[in-house]
């Protein structure tokens, strides 16, 4: 079994064990034999099922080929701008919608069909992304703190 075969089991059975314990501790004490199809169809399995078509989707792109791409070929600083962007919308009064007392969501829709986005986690992910791409592209300066590190420090310090 290769490394990547074993990282894959090893997500795949963390987030098997975090829906059940998600799904049991949302169960009633005494009602009885535990629902499969519950577990199957609960809306934790759902997003479970769609985070590993994701990852699977994911594991197929050509990440070397994005890696090389210069310039405006390249859609990794587009998807952190992009991100950044969401993210700071939350801010404008009218399109951040409010949950427990904090306005971190962008509501996506309208009326029954709308859902609401958290551009935050969107940033994570495009950070880590950009962060990767910053080291790939400049390996031959990274020993080099102003030229290697400092820029790619500056971008988290940003997000932040």
């Amino acid at each position: 079994m290769r490394a990547g075969q074993l990282l894959l089991l090893a997500v795949m059975a963390l987030l098997g064990m975090a829906v059940v314990m998600v799904h049991s501790a949302s169960l009633s004490v005494g009602e009885g034999e535990a629902d499969l199809r519950a577990l199957a169809t609960s809306r934790h399995s759902l997003y479970a099922a769609a985070a590993i078509a994701a990852m699977l989707i994911a594991s197929k792109l050509p990440i070397a080929h994005l890696m090389r791409l210069r310039g405006m070929l390249n859609p990794i600083p587009f998807l952190l701008l992009a991100a950044l962007t969401l993210t700071l919308l939350t801010r404008v009064p009218g399109l951040g919608h409010t949950a427990h007392g904090a306005t971190r969501w962008l509501r996506l829709g309208v009326g029954d069909l709308s859902i609401t986005f958290q551009p935050s986690e969107l940033l994570k992910f495009a950070l880590v992304l950009a962060v990767a791409w910053w080291c790939v592209r400049s390996r031959a300066v990274m020993h080099r703190f102003n030229h290697g590190l400092m820029p790619a420090l500056a971008v988290v310090g940003l997000v932040c």
